[in-house]
């Protein structure tokens, strides 16, 4: 089953824009395909880790915040959370 696309828009730098765009041509991929991949890729990874942080602290009973948790899991800071950047 496919669920619905969601509007995703954001800059990129023009050597990535650059290496992207190569990289979907030489695959013969669409380039906004090839970025709902590796997007999707990465956020299973995160659910992953914060899956397995989780289960750790749980059979160690240690108890964090989800700031916290975030934190760690994402490599942010807590300055970075302040400001929601993770």
């Amino acid at each position: 089953m496919s669920l619905p696309l969601k509007e995703l828009r954001f800059g990129a730098t023009e050597i990535t824009h650059i290496l992207l765009d190569h990289h979907a041509r030489a695959n013969g991929l669409d380039k906004s395909e090839m970025a709902r991949q590796i997007i999707g890729e990465w956020a299973y990874r995160m659910a992953h880790a914060h899956t397995m942080v989780e289960e750790e602290l749980a059979a160690k009973r240690i108890k964090l915040d989800r700031a916290a948790l975030r934190s760690i899991v994402t490599g942010a800071d807590s300055s970075d959370l302040d400001r929601g950047r993770a």
